[in-house]
C-alpha cells in the first residue's frame, strides 16, 4: 500500500507544532484496564499481553510507548497530524529501543488500514477540540478499527460543567480577540485572569468567572493554550455524544473512571432522586452529569449489538489482578470483627472498616504495592491471614463482592495481569526504558510501568533515573552520582540519600522486578 501524502497543516496541528504540548500516561486509557472493565461487563475484549491498540491523536507518544514498554507481545500504533509531536515521539522510541511501536504524521482521513484490525482505539483529548467532519472521522475510524470485541476510548468536555468554561474562553476572546502570537495570547490570558481574579466582583456570577480565572492562573502554559485559547472547544451533553456514537454504529459500554458512574458523595436526598429515575443506566449516566455539573468525560464504546450486562457480577474479578494505593493507618491493624481500622492513599483519599476480611485483603494489597495480586492468590492470602482464629474465616467466599465495591470507589484497580514492578530495590536496579529516555531528554515527569506519572523533584532524582539500566551496582551508582551530590547534598549524605530514592522509586513503580525481561511480566511480589 502507498504511503499515504503528508497531512495537511490544519489550525490545529500548527498550534501544536508551534506550541508543544507535554505528553503524560493517562492510566484510564490503558489496555489492561479498557480490558478489565469490559470483561465486568460482559465482553470478552483480546488480553492486553498480545493485543494492538492504536491512538489517535497520540502527542508526543508518551502514552502509548508507557503501554508499549510493559507488553512487548502486543502491537501499538499512534498517529497525529502534529510533525512536532511525532518527530518527538519517533525520538523517544530510538531512546527506548522498542520494536512493538511505530508513530505516524497522518490524519485521521488519511488514515488507511485494515477493518477490524485493533483490539483497543484510544483517543484522549481530541473529540472536543476538533471541528465536526473530524469528530465524524474520529468516530468512523473507531468504528472502523475495532475488532468485533473491541473497546474504543473517547474524552470529550462535557455539559452542564463546561458551560462555564465556555464563559471564560468567551471572555478570553473578547480580549484576545487579533493576537496570533502564542506568547503574546498567554500573557494577555493571564494578565486579564489576574484582574478579574483581583477584582472581587461578590455577585454570584462575578465569583463563578473569577473562579474559573484563578483556575486558569494555576495551569501549565501548555494547557492555557491548547484549551482554553484552542480555536475549537466543543463540549457535548452525554447523550448528544451518545447519539453521535450511535449513528456510527457504537454504543455506550461504561464510564473507565468507574467512580463516576456511582452517586458516593451526593447527599441522601440526590440518591434517592437518581434511585426513583428509570433503570436504564444510560438515564442515570446524564443525570449524574446533571447533579454533577460534570465537566469532563472519559467514555469507552464498542460495536452496536453487542450484549452488555451492566448488572456486575462480582465473580467476574476472579479472572483479574487488584492493586491499591491504600495504606493502614496504624502499624499493626487490628483484624477482629468490630475493630474499625482506617486506610489511607497518598492523596489523601481514606475508607474505614471493621469488616476483617475487608481489612486483611486490604493489608495484602497494600504489602503487595505497588504491584497488582490475582484474585485467587489474593484470596488464599486472605484466607491465610485470617486462619489465626477469626470468626470470618469461613467467609472468603464474600471477599469479591467487597472488593468490587472498592473498585467502583476507586480505591482498588484492576489489571488483566500484574504489571513488571520491583516491590523493592534490587542489586542492579533497573528504572522503565521509558522513564530512563524521559530522564535523560531532562524532563521532570516520567513515566511509570503502572502507566502513572512521577515528578522527578531534582537533579539527584533525574540523573539516578537515567542511570537504572540494569547493569550498575549500588556501588557504581555511587561513583557516577557523586558529579551530582555536591550541588545538591552536603557531603558525606549520599548513601542515605541513593538507598532512600532508591526505595522511593520502588513504591512509585518505577522500577523493574529483577525476575522480569523488558516488557514481561512476572508474578506477583509476596
Amino acid at each position: 500500500m502507498p504511503e499515504p501524502a503528508a497531512p495537511t497543516r490544519t489550525p490545529a496541528a500548527a498550534a501544536y507544532d508551534e506550541f508543544a504540548y507535554p505528553g503524560f500516561a493517562f492510566p484510564q486509557t490503558r489496555p489492561d484496564r479498557l480490558y478489565s472493565v469490559a470483561r465486568l461487563y460482559g465482553l470478552r475484549p483480546a488480553p492486553p499481553a498480545a493485543s494492538r491498540c492504536i491512538e489517535l491523536g497520540c502527542g508526543d507518544g508518551t502514552n502509548l510507548l508507557a503501554m508499549a514498554v510493559t507488553r512487548p507481545g502486543g502491537e501499538f500504533v499512534g498517529i497525529d497530524a502534529s510533525a512536532r509531536a511525532i518527530a518527538t515521539a519517533n525520538a523517544l522510541v530510538r531512546a527506548t529501543g522498542l520494536a512493538n511501536v511505530e508513530f505516524k504524521h497522518l490524519d485521521l482521513d488519511a488514515l488507511q488500514l485494515e477493518p477490524g484490525s485493533f483490539d483497543y482505539v484510544v483517543a484522549h483529548g481530541l473529540y472536543s477540540w476538533v471541528p465536526p467532519r473530524t469528530r465524524d472521522a474520529l468516530l468512523t475510524r473507531c468504528r472502523d478499527l475495532l475488532a468485533s470485541d473491541g473497546v474504543a476510548y473517547v474524552s470529550y468536555n462535557a455539559y452542564p460543567g463546561a458551560f462555564l468554561h465556555d464563559m471564560l474562553r468567551e471572555v478570553l476572546d473578547v480580549h484576545i480577540d487579533g493576537s496570533r502570537d502564542a506568547t503574546e495570547r498567554l500573557a494577555q490570558a493571564r494578565w486579564l485572569a489576574e484582574v478579574i481574579v483581583a477584582a472581587g466582583v461578590p455577585t454570584p456570577h462575578g465569583r463563578a468567572l473569577a473562579e474559573q480565572m484563578a483556575a486558569l492562573l494555576e495551569r501549565s502554559d501548555a494547557l492555557v493554550y491548547h484549551d482554553d485559547l484552542a480555536a475549537v472547544n466543543t463540549p457535548v451533553f452525554f447523550r448528544e455524544f451518545l447519539a453521535h456514537a450511535g449513528a456510527h454504529g457504537l454504543q455506550f459500554l461504561a464510564e473507565a473512571d468507574f467512580l463516576e458512574s456511582q452517586a458516593l458523595g451526593l447527599s441522601p436526598v440526590a440518591e434517592q432522586a437518581l434511585e426513583r429515575l428509570p433503570p436504564d443506566v444510560l438515564v442515570r449516566e446524564q443525570y449524574l452529569d446533571l447533579v454533577r455539573n460534570r465537566a469532563f468525560r472519559q467514555t469507552l464504546l464498542c460495536h452496536r449489538g453487542l450484549a452488555i450486562d451492566h448488572d456486575v457480577d462480582p465473580g467476574r474479578l476472579e479472572e483479574l489482578a487488584l492493586a491499591s494505593r491504600l495504606r493502614p493507618i496504624q502499624e499493626r491493624p487490628n483484624l477482629e470483627e468490630g475493630m474499625t481500622e482506617r486506610f489511607e492513599t497518598p492523596a489523601q483519599q481514606s475508607v474505614e472498616t471493621a469488616d476483617p476480611l475487608a481489612k486483611a485483603a486490604l493489608i495484602e494489597l497494600a504489602e503487595a504495592a505497588p504491584g497488582a495480586v490475582p484474585f485467587a492468590e489474593l484470596e488464599a492470602r486472605v484466607r491465610a491471614r485470617l486462619s489465626g482464629g477469626s470468626s470470618s474465616r469461613e467467609r472468603a467466599d464474600e471477599l469479591a463482592p467487597i472488593l468490587l465495591e472498592l473498585c467502583f470507589a476507586d480505591m482498588v484497580e484492576l489489571w488483566s495481569e500484574p504489571p513488571p514492578l520491583a516491590a523493592e530495590p534490587d542489586d542492579r536496579p533497573r528504572a522503565s526504558e521509558l522513564a530512563r529516555a524521559q530522564a535523560a531528554c531532562g524532563l521532570g515527569t516520567v513515566a511509570t510501568l503502572a502507566h502513572t506519572n512521577v515528578t522527578l523533584e531534582d537533579d539527584l532524582g533525574r540523573a539516578l533515573v537515567d542511570l537504572l539500566d540494569g547493569e550498575r551496582d549500588r556501588q557504581a551508582l555511587l561513583r557516577e552520582l557523586g558529579t551530582v551530590a555536591p550541588r545538591v547534598l552536603p557531603a558525606g549524605e549520599l548513601p542515605e540519600a541513593l538507598d532512600a530514592s532508591l526505595r522511593r522509586l520502588a513504591e512509585l513503580g518505577l522500577l523493574r522486578a529483577a525476575d522480569a525481561e523488558p516488557g514481561r511480566t512476572p508474578a506477583s511480589p509476596r
